[in-house]
């Protein structure tokens, strides 16, 4: 996971895997203060990471990992939302199916629940941020890249399960025990 701001207000057991990180980095953010482990649990720690019940699978908070107000940058380097956006309307326009897309980009606030990508066909999944931090319910499977371009301060990422990094031009809260 990655945030432009602080993760806090985590509940249940949601979970966040480093998977083969040379660095075991399990959560990058922004804020300095984040940096030098999740300690013994205890949110004072890291003011910035609150992780509660978050299983880290033993990876480590990345403070400074970017800087403020440049995770889409970070993410995506000199290719802009413009030209991302033009690749899914064109994936669209051409009839492509789903699961051959690469693009999606979220213009709508609706709750979210469809899954896309596979180990094979990552996507990247863009939510706008007209479509603020998306509703994802019912737990489905995403595979490549998911980035929430607004704060996602009710819903956290939701359900959604994650097969890749999550994203978020902004704090997270509300984190939640479906969350993977």
């Amino acid at each position: 996971i990655v945030t432009d701001g602080c993760l806090t207000g985590v509940t249940g057991n949601p979970s966040v895997d480093p998977g083969t990180r040379a660095d075991g980095i399990a959560i990058g953010t922004s804020d300095p203060r984040a940096q030098g482990g999740f300690g013994d649990g205890s949110d004072a720690d890291n003011p910035c990471l609150q992780e509660g019940h978050l299983d880290t699978h033993g990876g480590q908070p990345a403070g400074g990992l970017l800087t403020p107000g440049t995770a889409w940058q970070y993410v995506f380097g000199t290719t802009t939302r413009v030209q991302i956006k033009a690749k899914a309307d064109a994936e669209v326009a051409a009839g492509l199916t789903d699961s051959a897309r690469t693009y999606i980009w979220v213009t709508s606030s609706s709750p979210y629940n469809q899954s896309w990508g596979s180990a094979t066909h990552p996507v990247i999944l863009v939510f706008d941020a007209v479509a603020d931090c998306p509703r994802i319910n019912g737990g489905p499977d995403i595979y490549g890249v998911v980035f929430v371009d607004s704060p996602c301060t009710a819903n956290g990422l939701g359900g959604a399960h994650i097969y890749g990094s999550g994203i978020v031009n902004g704090g997270i809260t509300g984190l939640n025990a479906n969350t993977e």
